[in-house]
């Protein structure tokens, strides 16, 4: 969940969510990069740990779906 205090920069700021995005991690706190044929061992080893997308080659900096 994205912690008030973004939503207080991007309102008072009035910053689209695309900027905030871009700039900050919004919260999310540590990320892990691996590999898509780790997450299975990651997940077991880290119970608590979601999977926020994926990384791939493009033209953008931040795709929100």
């Amino acid at each position: 969940p994205v912690q008030p205090v973004f939503t207080l920069i991007q309102e008072i700021g009035k910053v689209s969510e695309r900027d905030m995005f871009n700039t900050f991690n919004m919260g999310i706190g540590m990320v892990l990069a691996v590999a898509k044929a780790s997450v299975d061992t990651v997940r077991t080893l880290l119970p608590d740990a979601v999977v926020l997308g994926e990384i791939r080659q493009g033209d953008e900096r931040v795709t929100l779906s």
